[in-house]
């Protein structure tokens, strides 16, 4: 683990930083002894999470930017240069989604995703890597996902922003490694955020945002002579879906007690008090009970 005063001296700009990931990647670099820049689009969330990092100690700048704007890119940039410092870690957090099936939807919502999963990246970048160029150091660690290894059905234009950004990551890497800069990319899978398209996967077996923090963390500080250019983070427990309606176990139990008697004896009579009748009557409905019997089992077998 990265010692508390690692990254003393330095300056991080992370964005989308007033919540979630961008938050806890923000605290866990300044708690390393960086002065953090963070970003955001709301002002008083932004205003909330500043005041949490300075109340720890954390030398902090809150701009609110919207990354996908180019002059907003700028300004945020020049101004982290002028109260900070030059830049040496660029932490592109900033990100949304859509999902469901491509075709229903238009191409303001194309555009919405591209803009903050892929443009902003490309803006922030090429606002940071001159003075990284002119210093010849500097960090840039791009915050994928997994979607950008793999497709699913209903992700489509996150899935693309995401491969998207993969390349531009690779690219960057190749054009700005003789200038001794790092480019990395992260892939976390599902993180225990407010990020829509989570689905019903139960938030304990997820990943939380102080994994992804670990992870920036650690290439931040990997030795200068060389980087890490990409790290996928997984849950050690592969998550599972959640009903969106539960059943008590108890309950459940019960259900299945009853299922399975009325299965076996039907009504209260055992198998050799009933009639040629009941036995032909009882077995139509064999079928429907044991499909209950079997989902009732279902219900109250961990996920």
């Amino acid at each position: 683990m990265p010692s508390e005063d690692a990254l003393a001296g330095k300056v991080a700009l992370i964005t989308g930083a007033s919540r979630g990931i961008g938050f806890a990647i923000a605290r866990r670099l300044g708690k390393m002894g960086a002065r953090v820049s963070i970003c955001g689009r709301d002002q008083t969330k932004l205003d909330q999470s500043a005041s949490i990092l300075r109340g720890e100690g954390i030398e902090t700048l809150a701009a609110p930017a919207d990354v996908a704007q180019a002059h907003q890119i700028s300004a945020l940039v020049q101004k982290t240069q002028q109260e900070l410092g030059p830049i040496d870690i660029l932490v592109n957090n900033a990100g949304t989604g859509v999902f469901g099936p491509f075709h229903e939807f238009g191409e303001a919502d194309w555009n919405a995703v591209m803009d903050t999963n892929l443009k902003s990246v490309f803006l922030a970048c090429r606002a940071v890597a001159p003075e990284m160029m002119r210093r010849q150091t500097g960090h840039i660690i791009n915050i994928s996902s997994l979607a950008g290894k793999n497709t699913f059905a209903n992700g489509a234009i996150y899935c693309a922003s995401k491969w998207g950004l993969m390349g531009l990551s690779g690219s960057m890497a190749e054009d700005l490694r003789g200038y001794g800069i790092r480019v990395s990319a992260i892939c976390p899978g599902s993180v225990a955020t407010e990020f829509p398209g989570q689905g019903h996967k139960n938030p304990s077996k997820i990943l939380q945002p102080d994994d992804v923090a670990h992870a920036v963390a650690a290439l931040a500080t990997q030795s200068p002579e060389s980087f890490i250019s990409e790290v996928h983070i997984r849950p050690t427990r592969k998550p599972s879906r959640r009903a969106p309606y539960s059943i008590s176990p108890v309950f459940s139990l019960l259900l299945c007690v009853l299922c399975v008697k009325d299965f076996a004896f039907g009504r209260g009579k055992t198998l050799t008090q009933r009639t040629p009748r009941e036995h032909r009557g009882r077995r139509e409905n064999h079928p429907q009970t044991f499909l209950l019997t079997l989902v009732v089992i279902t219900s109250i077998l961990p996920t």
